[in-house]
């Protein structure tokens, strides 16, 4: 089964305490620019499904 997350921040907590090395890989993905408000659909998703990818089943 797949935790739920309620916000966006705390699916990044959740990579951030899993994952090596991935507050500076967030740091330096954040300064290359990722999807805003303005971005297509496709690049969302994308970006929404690499973070979780990144993070990978949680047991709850």
């Amino acid at each position: 089964m797949f935790k739920q997350f309620s916000t966006v921040h705390e699916i990044l907590d959740e990579i951030l305490e899993k994952v090596p090395l991935a507050r500076s890989q967030l740091l330096a993905q954040i300064a290359s620019g990722f999807p805003n408000g303005f971005g297509s659909e496709p690049a969302h998703e994308k970006y929404i499904d690499n973070l979780f990818k990144l993070i990978g089943p949680v047991s709850s």
